[in-house]
């Protein structure tokens, strides 16, 4: 099974595309201690980031976040861990001197809302990543109104 895919070097993404992430299954693999090995969002030039369905990364990053992953996990899952599977460890990913400086600032904010799978089973969750700051290649791209304030 997944085990065993998992050990010839089968990579895991958390698959959140609408029509087939499944809350419940989510919740088991979690609690059986099998993580995805990469977090991405299924954001496409087709698709809307329209609440319930989670889209975007942050709402991605947030779903795990109330699934019970803790903030450290869900980071790395979505910066080191795909940096390494493309072959570009210290590049990307990482906060390293040398590296290509895209940052990302977030706040953790309290907020309830509800977000929902493919089979309309509903997670309610209570954090968020609401974006401050993005930089690339050292070059700050936006930066929030209050951000500096």
């Amino acid at each position: 099974g997944v085990l065993c895919a998992r050990e010839r070097g089968v990579i895991f993404d958390s698959a959140n595309g609408k029509g087939n992430f499944g809350l419940e299954a989510a919740k088991k693999a979690l609690a059986a201690g099998f993580l995805p090995d990469i977090i991405s969002s299924d954001l496409t030039v087709d698709k809307f980031n329209m609440p319930p369905y989670a889209k975007n990364l942050l709402a991605v990053i947030s779903k795990y976040l109330c699934l019970g992953l803790d903030l450290p996990t869900v980071i790395r899952c979505c910066t080191t861990a795909p940096a390494e599977i493309m072959g570009m460890a210290g590049q990307i990913g990482t906060l390293q001197p040398g590296a290509l400086a895209d940052i990302a600032i977030f706040q953790l904010k309290e907020k309830h809302y509800v977000q929902k799978d493919f089979r309309d089973d509903a997670l309610l969750c209570d954090k968020l990543l609401v974006p401050q700051l993005t930089m690339i290649a050292g070059e700050i791209q936006y930066c929030q109104a209050d951000f500096y304030l």
